[in-house]
């Protein structure tokens, strides 16, 4: 069965994707531009469609544009800048769910419409990324600018202790 995007999933993925784009681009910001934001936003929405992590397709694609020629290489004798490859599989097994039983599953649409609800749009985002794209806590404190201990104890922790409470 094909897994079919919901009008609010793609909404919320769009809103995910433009914070993690400014993140990148804010970082890669005097190196190059060789990628645009809304080229980083929508490199972001293939990854997820794909079922990839959205911040590791805008890396990538910021890889792809950053290599050299082979002219630079050959001629004017560049050295190769070193390239390191994420693994999707391995990150994408960390998050996978442990509970088989039917019983147990929350439908993750009412999950998404509860997240709609928290009013702090950096907490929002951070709930969005880390329940429902797969983000690390670590990658939503690059994005945010902040530590992974940071972003689990103000705003993950404390929204996640009352969705909890509230799906009991």
């Amino acid at each position: 069965m094909e897994n079919q995007k919901t009008e609010l999933e793609t909404q919320q993925a769009y809103k995910v994707a433009r914070r993690i784009a400014q993140s990148v681009m804010r970082r890669f910001a005097g190196s190059h531009q060789l990628v645009s934001y809304e080229d980083f936003v929508q490199d972001g929405m293939l990854g997820w469609l794909e079922g990839k992590s959205m911040y590791f397709a805008m890396i990538d694609s910021f890889r792809r544009q950053a290599m050299m020629s082979n002219y630079s290489y050959k001629v004017k004798g560049m050295k190769e800048p070193g390239l390191t490859s994420f693994n999707e599989d391995i990150h994408s097994m960390t998050h996978e769910n442990p509970v088989h039983e039917w019983d147990n599953q929350i439908d993750a649409q009412d999950i998404l419409e509860r997240i709609q609800r928290v009013d702090d749009d950096v907490q929002q985002f951070a709930l969005l990324g880390y329940l429902y794209f797969g983000m690390s806590l670590r990658e939503i404190g690059e994005v945010l600018d902040k530590s992974h201990e940071w972003v689990r104890t103000y705003l993950i922790e404390p929204e996640l202790s009352l969705i909890r409470e509230e799906f009991r």
